[in-house]
Order: structure tokens, then C-alpha cells, then sequence
């Protein structure tokens, strides 16, 4: 054993240089791995907390046409859940001479915003908007915008937000990064979307449709109506005979 050790040490003494070379490779990797772990650590920590803050959603569900009554039979079926609707328009638009993509959103306690700068508070043509899409398309609070319909609605922007929802933002999930230039997230008034919707091309063509279908439904009620009168007539004229 003796012998061993003696020999361990010659040899370590003969290599001192490579011996001195491993053992500080071995402290730098692992003082980098505890580095990275803690800092894993933090950043999770960080990420849960924000997600917390804001009260991320665990799952979304995408329905067309939910009407608040559809909402609370959800939340009635489903009484250990937090079941939120909102109110959303997404539009094609132009902005200082770029093509760019809307996504407007009503406001909710679910999938909260985190306010960066100026005011939540909504009201009229007032907006906040994402900070990302501001700062790449020199917006700033105080700033309007138009989108043209049926009818130009401008809008002025009195705040900017960070979302987690919408830390990937893209028109249809087929571009490779983040559009935080072309893609605007907007939160406005219930009332704007719904204002919005109604000057829709998509939503006024469904509108005229319908309202034909309606008189045409009224010419055979009104048709209908005067056969009935003029068989009456006939009905009763026979009966005098």
C-alpha cells in the first residue's frame, strides 16, 4: 500500500503539469454546471411567477359564435374551472405603408396583461397595444392608427403591455419566429370589437344573405296570406249560394 501511494505520488509529481491542467478542467465544469443549474433554477422560478402574475391560462379553446349564456353552462358543468370568454376581431391592415396583421381582444381576468408604460384603462377610441409591435413600428403612447373598414376607425394608444400569451405572435403559425413587427396584439372596448364585427365585409355578407332569405320568406307568407283570403272569399261566396 505504501509502495502504491509512493508511486501515485512519483508519478503525479512527474506529471504535475497535465495532473494540475485536469484537476482545474474538472473544478471549471464543475463549477459551470452548478452555474447553469442555478440559473436554470431562477429563470423557472421567474417563468412561474410571471405566468402566476398574470394568471396564464392553462388551456385555450377556440368556439366561433359562444354566447355568454354558452360560457356560464360550461362554468356550471364545469364548477372546478375558471371559464372566461372574450370578445376578438383580427384584421388585415396598413401602417405607415406596411402591411400589417391586428388581433383586437377585449379585456379579461384570465390571460392578464402586464402594463409597461401609461394606462389599462379603456374607453371610447382609447387602446393599449403590445410593446413589441410599438417599439418596432414607432408607436408611442399618444399615438393613432386607422383601420379601414366599412368605415375608418382610429384609435389612440394609451398603453403598452408584455403578455405571456402572446410571446410568440404570429398571423397563422407558419412563420419561424415571432412576427413583433407585422403582428399587433390590441386590447380594446367590448363595444369597439363588437362595432367592428358589424362593419366586417365577411359579417355584412352573411347580413344580406340572411335578409334575403327574410324577404323571401315574407313574399311566400304574404303569397300564402292572400290565397288563403281569396279561398275564404270563394269559401264563403259558395256557402251564401
Amino acid at each position: 500500500m505504501k509502495y502504491l501511494i509512493k508511486r501515485t505520488l512519483r508519478i503525479i509529481g512527474g506529471t504535475l503539469t497535465q495532473f494540475l491542467a485536469i484537476i482545474l478542467i474538472i473544478a471549471i465544469g464543475s463549477g459551470i454546471f452548478t452555474g447553469l443549474l442555478s440559473t436554470i433554477n431562477i429563470l423557472d422560478s421567474w417563468l412561474l411567477e410571471y405566468y402566476k402574475d398574470n394568471n396564464l391560462a392553462d388551456s385555450w379553446v377556440y368556439v366561433e359564435g359562444y354566447s355568454s349564456n354558452d360560457i356560464n353552462t360550461l362554468q356550471n358543468d364545469y364548477p372546478n374551472l375558471e371559464i372566461e370568454g372574450r370578445y376578438t376581431y383580427k384584421t388585415d391592415s396598413v401602417l405607415n405603408g406596411k402591411s400589417v396583421y391586428f388581433i383586437f381582444l377585449s379585456q379579461t381576468d384570465i390571460n392578464q396583461v402586464q402594463l409597461m408604460s401609461g394606462t389599462s384603462v379603456l374607453s371610447a377610441n382609447k387602446v393599449i397595444i403590445d410593446e413589441s409591435f410599438a417599439l418596432r413600428n414607432n408607436l408611442t403612447i399618444g399615438s393613432t392608427f386607422k383601420v379601414n373598414l366599412n368605415e375608418p376607425f382610429e384609435y389612440e394608444i394609451v398603453g403598452l403591455f408584455q403578455s405571456p400569451e402572446f410571446s410568440y405572435k404570429s398571423k397563422d403559425n407558419a412563420d419561424g419566429a415571432s412576427n413583433k413587427e407585422g403582428v399587433g396584439v390590441i386590447y380594446t372596448s367590448t363595444e369597439n370589437i363588437i362595432s367592428m364585427l358589424k362593419l366586417d365585409q365577411s359579417y355584412i355578407d352573411v347580413k344580406i344573405e340572411i335578409e334575403d332569405k327574410l324577404s323571401e320568406a315574407q313574399a311566400e307568407i304574404d303569397d300564402a296570406y292572400r290565397t288563403l283570403l281569396k279561398e275564404k272569399k270563394n269559401f264563403t261566396s259558395e256557402k251564401v249560394k
